[in-house]
């Protein structure tokens, strides 16, 4: 073997490993919660602080005890039928039209993208420590379905 190879090798191994071993990350105080991005699904919240030393205030989720109950918004169009739900405004329906459903229970009849009762596409606001989940939430649509027909 070439020596100019031998030093690429070792070059290439030492650009690779030096920052690794030089820059170390900030250490992280004990008890705080590392979220992976690439995770989707519901957040759990941060511990909250001791009733004493708790800010009085609103709650940060609506209460939805006497709300109304979901529905579904229907999108349609000669490709797809999408439902998007009015209890966290997720999408509880997707189905492109032209193919079939290969499952035995539910053979020639059009494919279910989402599985009903699913909360997969579950939506959550975080910023900092403070998670605010959308699925409490009831929302009112403008029109209870909608058919694309035309290009807009």
């Amino acid at each position: 073997m070439d020596r100019r190879a031998v030093w690429a090798i070792v070059l290439m191994m030492a650009i690779a490993l030096v920052p690794a071993l030089l820059l170390k990350q900030g250490q992280r105080p004990a008890g705080s919660a590392v979220r992976d991005s690439t995770v989707a699904g519901p957040v759990a919240p941060a511990p909250a602080p001791p009733a004493a030393t708790q800010p009085a205030g609103p709650p940060a989720a609506p209460d939805t005890g006497g709300a109304a109950p979901e529905d579904t918004v229907l999108i349609t169009s000669p490709l797809y039928t999408y439902g998007v739900s009015t209890r966290g405004a997720r999408l509880v329906v997707a189905s492109p039209v032209r193919y079939p459903s290969m499952a035995v229970d539910s053979r020639g009849r059009p494919v279910q993208l989402i599985r009903p009762g699913s909360g997969l596409l579950g939506m959550t606001l975080v910023r900092g420590r403070d998670t605010l989940r959308l699925a409490d939430w009831s929302f009112v649509p403008s029109a209870r379905k909608l058919d694309v027909t035309t290009p807009t």
